[in-house]
């Protein structure tokens, strides 16, 4: 009985996953309950031989939360980002908050550093966010340095 049992918790189906190789592939999961998308999300993020995964939620307001969820299964947050949402609306006559600017600006420096310290393996975002225009890499690590 005990044997069956470490079968089957060695062939678990984040295991079984076939990742799809070159550069520029890309694995997308759908229809996982959102009780057990944080645990989905951990463990593909522990077997996942990429460089860089991108954890991507439906609202902006679930994003942070879903990110201390996985975190947590984790066992810590070590080689995550979160890119946070600007909170305002492309015509606002106001800019974002300046805490919510110094982190994304934060993250993009880690992103374009390089420096596998400070890069991180996996990036938080929400798709909305992800519609937001970046300024160029250039102009970025000029404003950076």
């Amino acid at each position: 009985m005990e044997g069956e049992k470490a079968k089957a918790g060695a062939s678990s189906p984040i295991r079984r996953i076939v990742w799809p190789e070159g550069r520029d592939a890309g694995f997308k999961l759908h229809g996982v309950g959102a009780g057990a998308a944080p645990l989905v999300c951990a463990g593909l993020i522990d077997a996942a031989a990429s460089p860089c995964v991108l954890v991507v939620t439906p609202e902006p307001g679930r994003v942070e939360q879903f990110m201390q969820q996985v975190a947590w299964l984790r066992g810590g947050n070590e080689g995550m980002a979160l890119l946070p949402d600007r909170e305002t609306l492309p015509y606002d006559l106001f800019s974002p908050h300046p805490e919510i600017t110094s982190r994304r600006l934060e993250t993009l420096s880690g992103l374009l550093s390089g420096e596998p310290a400070q890069t991180a393996r996996t990036m938080f975002v929400a798709a909305p966010t992800l519609l937001d225009r970046l300024p160029p890499r250039a102009q970025l690590r000029q404003w950076l340095a």
